[in-house]
């Protein structure tokens, strides 16, 4: 069984234009089944975030553009996955904003201004946005503004 990224790069060696017409209307053959499916199920909305969590099945539901999470939603609960690891470190990550293919972060706590944010952004942050968001290009971090102790 071949993964999405696969088939992308089967595709772009293909030049004979009804080759790709046929794969095309194959995906939307099985698009208009998928579709249905989910349709049919819309009464056990438990059973199609079953779906979407399957890691075979929930790839084929954004494609389709069948899944039943938006788009903030699957990245807020990136977000909420690598708060544990974040947090172990004494930092912590805030969705600003999903604008199109970005979604824009802040980092707080030691993460904020820290080297490693980078690194930590990268590594935890954009690699989780990446699973639950593929369509996520770019991840971008704001920092957070430093605050002024103020001594009297």
């Amino acid at each position: 069984m071949h993964g999405v990224d696969e088939l992308e790069g089967m595709l772009a060696e293909i030049d004979d234009e009804r080759a790709l017409a046929a794969i095309s209307g194959l995906l939307q053959l099985y698009g208009a089944a998928l579709r249905k499916i989910v349709e049919r199920l819309r009464d056990r909305p438990e059973l199609v975030r079953e779906f979407a969590a399957d890691d075979a099945i929930g790839p084929l539901l954004l494609l389709h553009d069948l899944h039943p999470d938006t788009l903030k939603d699957r990245v807020g609960a990136a977000l909420d996955s690598v708060r544990p690891y974040l947090g172990s470190h004494g930092g912590d990550v805030e969705l600003i904003g999903v604008d199109g293919d970005v979604v824009r972060v802040r980092l707080s706590g030691t993460c904020n201004g820290c080297a490693a944010s980078s690194v930590t952004l990268k590594s935890a942050i954009e690699d989780a946005v990446r699973a639950t968001a593929p369509e996520i290009t770019r991840v971008e971090a704001e920092e957070q503004p430093a605050h002024t102790l103020v001594v009297l």
